[in-house]
């Protein structure tokens, strides 16, 4: 029995150096995956306490074995992508995500930015949600569009998966309030000629009703028998004008610029959608000075109702949407999550990780605000792996395996020698 001790360190030596080739093995199949991080081999002598061996020394002699590491705290090389959802972080902190949607699933912390759009059925309602690669929603900050904010959260509870579909997102209607006309109007024209300039002007009743927000609205300029005077007056299908009630005078100076006024006050209503729109139009930059008739420019605020049609994200973690009417607005902005110690946090894969409750608290906190962080958009944060490492290990490992091979045989021999001396 006690020389069967003998081969316990040469054993523990070729296990121990097992485990290391499949440390590198896994590692250089994982070279390439963003947000890898990889893992190192240390070994470590096996002794036992002399107090627990109740006098017999020979289970001291173990050996070595082989303790697996992960430098979590390591940053992979940014390697641009032109993806328009992938996503580099650098700098302290991780994206998080859960792996359910309503957040009652395993909160985790990863590098790995390579985010794509995945569908899910939610009570019988097709919805489309930014997840990771491995299908966990993304969670971020949720955006206000009444206060223009992001809602502040005092832990992840606070946090929501991020949406990416049309009907989770839209851009509300907004009225015009303010237009305007700039045109040439030829100072010799006849008594009673006249000419016209469209605006379009939004009722801001949204697509509820079926009918169309954007209405066209017709600007008739009249020329009187006064010199340098003309009439304005507005009109337009299913468009009352209840102010001005009558044309309004434009006279303009000798030298052709405007005189007076430099603003109407228009209201009216659109018979088709019930709605009522008061603007302020600014015909300021009027002239008549060319023998012709010209629009220069013509305008105005408000838009109708938008759907989203594409999403981006911007260097502040910021998910803009682009919606139908050319609108475009914060939809939602990623969380990064932090802790005090990285290098205690659980894998749970080679690239996502939990808390081990030895981390400290959760830090959850917005990218652009501290500096803590930078987000790289169209990049991902590459693998830690470092293939010339890897390959210098494999050599080191090849050569100590085949070491304790040579001292498991040795000593195997030395065994046989002895037996056959014993004979």
């Amino acid at each position: 029995m006690v020389a069967n001790y003998l081969f316990g360190s040469s054993i523990s030596a070729i296990q121990a150096q097992a485990k290391a080739f499949e440390v590198i093995s896994h590692n250089i199949a994982n070279s390439t995956t963003p947000g890898h991080k990889a893992e190192t081999s240390r070994f470590e002598e096996l002794v036992v306490d002399a107090g627990r061996v109740r006098g017999n020394v020979f289970p001291a002699l173990r050996g070595a074995s082989n303790v697996v590491r992960r430098d979590i705290r390591a940053e992979g090389g940014v390697l641009a992508t032109n993806g328009a959802l992938d996503l580099a972080l650098s700098g302290r902190g991780f994206f998080m995500v859960n792996t359910e949607l309503d957040g009652s699933g395993t909160a985790m912390l990863t590098d790995s930015g390579q985010f794509q759009r995945r569908i899910v059925d939610n009570n019988g309602v097709e919805e489309v949600y930014l997840t990771d690669n491995v299908g966990n929603f993304v969670l971020g900050f949720p955006f206000d569009p009444v206060t223009e904010t992001f809602t502040s959260v005092n832990d992840a509870s606070g946090l929501v998966p991020i949406r990416l579909d049309a009907a989770g997102e839209s851009f509300q209607a907004v009225a015009t309030t303010e237009s305007f006309i700039n045109v040439n109007l030829p100072p010799d024209a006849a008594t009673g000629e006249f000419f016209d300039a469209g605006l379009t002007i939004a009722d801001g009743s949204g697509a509820a009703d079926g009918i169309a927000d954007r209405h066209n609205v017709t600007a008739r300029f009249t020329k009187t028998a006064t010199n340098n005077e003309w009439t304005l007056e507005f009109f337009g299908d299913n468009t009352v004008v209840t102010n001005p009630a009558a044309p309004v005078t434009v006279t303009f100076n000798a030298d052709g610029t405007l005189n007076v006024p430099p603003s109407i006050a228009l209201d009216m209503t659109f018979t088709d959608s019930g709605a009522s729109v008061s603007t302020t139009l600014d015909i300021s930059d009027t002239r008549s000075f060319a023998p012709e008739f010209v629009i220069g420019e013509t305008g105005s605020n408000g838009f109708e109702e938008g759907n989203l049609v594409s999403t981006r994200f911007n260097q502040r973690g910021v998910l803009e949407g682009i919606f139908s009417n050319g609108q475009s607005r914060s939809l939602a902005k990623l969380a990064i999550g932090d802790v005090v110690n990285p290098e205690l946090l659980l894998p749970v894969t080679d690239t996502h990780f939990v808390l081990s409750g030895l981390n400290g608290d959760l830090q959850i906190f917005e990218a652009d605000i501290n500096g803590r962080a930078q987000i790289v958009t169209g990049a991902l944060e590459g693998s830690t792996v470092d293939l010339g490492e890897e390959l210098v290990r494999m050599i080191e490992t090849q050569r100590a395996y085949s070491s304790a091979a040579t001292s498991l045989r040795t000593v195997e021999d030395l065994l046989k020698t002895a037996t056959n001396l014993k004979r």
